[in-house]
């Protein structure tokens, strides 16, 4: 169930996605999985505090789990939480979700030299791993010729974040762009 609702949530079907996701932690309350599934549809759908209460219940159930960290503290950067975002993203145990977090935070709550300095550092160390982190970070930044260029990486590395790609409000910005729309077809999510 809770693979379909990822499922149906990347195909944008949110009402889908929410009934098959919240049937999935019915039928297994201590599996974090299902409850990240939650928080991640709740943030795609900007229901901050649902997805936040998701992603706590996630690292009550999985502390170590990488990427929970990640996406709470954008959560709480979404509902304007500066200070908790921040202490919330350098508890990610996974250098390259961390570096992400703190570049986007950083350029959210305007210290750009800070974000500069921290994508420079995910680049360095992350490239082959990160691509599509990185082309989110220039999403973030307004800098849509160097998201793409870190996109099409992405998709050459068969990134499997490039899965969630379509509905991630981070990349809202690059959607006008013709770029955009053969991006998403490369990668099978439009014909």
């Amino acid at each position: 169930m809770r693979t379909a609702g990822v499922l149906a949530q990347y195909r944008g079907r949110f009402e889908e996605a929410e009934r098959l996701l919240l049937a999935s932690v019915r039928q297994d309350p201590l599996n974090a999985g299902g409850h990240s599934g939650l928080g991640q549809l709740y943030r795609v759908m900007e229901r901050h505090a649902d997805a936040e209460a998701a992603f706590r219940k996630a690292l009550e159930l999985a502390p170590l789990r990488v990427g929970l960290h990640q996406a709470l503290s954008l959560v709480l950067a979404g509902a304007g939480r500066d200070s908790e975002a921040l202490a919330t993203a350098n508890a990610e145990r996974a250098e390259w979700a961390r570096l992400t977090s703190l570049a986007y935070l950083h350029q959210k709550f305007g210290r750009h030299a800070e974000s500069r300095e921290t994508l420079r550092k995910l680049e360095a160390g992350y490239a082959d791993e990160a691509a599509y982190q990185i082309g989110a970070i220039y999403a973030a930044y307004g800098e849509v010729d160097n998201s793409l260029t870190w996109l099409e990486r992405a998709r050459d590395q068969r990134d499997s974040g490039l899965s969630s790609i379509q509905y991630e409000p981070v990349f809202r910005p690059l959607h006008g762009d013709p770029r955009w729309a053969e991006l998403l077809k490369q990668i099978g999510l439009t014909t």
